[in-house]
């Protein structure tokens, strides 16, 4: 595996577009951790309404990957408390898409850890903010023939249903070659919990994570990247009022990339008044990396599609920030124009009207960075956290930006 650490990053001062984000960061990053760590994705770090940072970290040990939480209470100057999340003998993948998702739960005052185990089983794990430790985790998928489950995602509604979703490799689903089903679960008493899983649907693309969102009415989303006969791989959205019964799949866009391989690269969703919006990975028939958005009123049928990131290479995994009342996206790329040995850097874009705006670049504080996920605290200061990769060893590091 590669050795990967955790960076985080803020966005610049300057804005490359009109309408962008404005950030000045400071210089001087906080570390977090010293020592091997890795980084993880689908939205790592959470603020309580008190102001204390959450953020999760991978750490190797020996030939295992351990995670943990860490704490502070001071806005990212220290991190004071380590809370082990994984049992000692657990070896949690740490890698892209199958990165542990961490969220909090503020109807329980709690937060949740959802992981991947090398034994391809799912893991749950629960711990108060108040007593700052994680009993035994909880497996999630029970069924009569193991079978592989990854690339899972996790999110909580707005009335406090958690819902978990996955790929399933069951053989018994009789999926066209290469291909998983889609799982979903739900808890409605705050993950003590799970309701039986079920099948949202097959052929789905089996290395790219899907995403949730939660609309009006009590609306779930959920996105995935589906294989469509001839290898085409576009995104689709299922919609359910009850958390078991999904509507067929509405495709968004017919992106005309067909692919034998895994782009490990999911959709991400964000619901701003009636709008869902839907950002995406794709190679369309230019076979050049895209990145795509478009929205929907009803989930069934969705706008022309635009594209953001222009002029910037090797453009990938995007995700809507946390915490903000503006649609913001993250990503990964490199500089217009430069060598392609050039280090990724994430990039920030702001969602105008029906469009991304010019995206800025996130100045990078150590190596060539993946995977890149934000949170904001206020409305006023972001955190930018980010896979990270150099030849001096590896740190979970932190930084902060703040409208001037």
């Amino acid at each position: 595996m590669k050795k990967l650490i955790v960076v985080a990053l803020v966005v610049s001062a300057s804005c490359a577009g009109s309408g962008g984000p404005r950030y000045a960061f400071e210089s001087r990053p906080r570390p977090v951790v010293s020592g091997p760590a890795r980084a993880v994705s689908g939205g790592p770090m959470f603020f309580t309404s008190n102001g204390e940072l959450y953020i999760l970290a991978g750490e190797r040990v020996g030939q295992r990957t351990g995670l943990s939480v860490y704490v502070s209470s001071n806005g990212g100057d220290t991190f004071d408390e380590r809370i082990p999340v994984a049992p000692p003998a657990a070896d949690v993948m740490m890698m892209g898409e199958m990165s542990p998702t961490l969220l909090q739960d503020p109807t329980s005052l709690s937060m949740d850890v959802l992981y991947q185990g090398a034994d391809d089983e799912l893991y749950f794990a629960k711990a108060s903010l108040f007593a700052h430790r994680f009993p035994r985790a909880l497996q999630l998928v029970r069924k009569r023939t193991p079978s592989p489950n990854g690339f899972a995602a996790m999110a909580l509604s707005p009335t406090g249903t958690l819902y978990v979703a996955w790929l399933d490799g069951r053989a018994s689903d009789h999926n066209p070659p290469n291909t998983y089903s889609l799982y979903v679960a739900r808890s409605t008493n705050h993950g003590r919990s799970f309701r039986e899983a079920v099948k949202v649907d097959g052929g789905t693309c089996p290395c790219c994570r899907p995403a949730f969102a939660f609309g009006a009415g009590g609306a779930v989303y959920v996105a995935w990247r589906k294989v469509f006969p001839g290898q085409y791989r576009d995104i689709v959205v299922a919609t359910s009022r009850d958390g078991t019964h999904f509507s067929e799949p509405a495709r968004v866009s017919r992106d005309g990339w067909s692919l034998l391989g895994c782009p490990d690269s999911g959709p991400t969703l964000k619901v701003v008044g009636n709008r869902l919006y839907v950002a995406w990975y794709t190679q369309g028939t230019a076979d050049a990396p895209q990145l795509r958005l478009a929205y929907s009123t009803d989930a069934r049928t969705f706008s022309p599609v635009q594209s953001f990131g222009a002029g910037i290479s090797d453009v990938n995994h995007p995700k809507f920030v946390g915490g903000t009342a503006v649609p913001l996206l993250v990503f990964q790329g490199r500089p217009s124009g430069s060598s392609p040995w050039m280090p990724l850097t994430s990039y920030i874009a702001r969602i105008e009207g029906d469009s991304a705006s010019t995206a800025e670049m996130v100045p990078s504080a150590a190596g060539s960075i993946s995977d890149p996920v934000a949170e904001a605290r206020d409305a006023t200061t972001i955190f930018v956290a980010a896979t990270a990769e150099n030849g001096g060893g590896s740190q979970l590091v932190l930084e902060r930006g703040r409208e001037p």
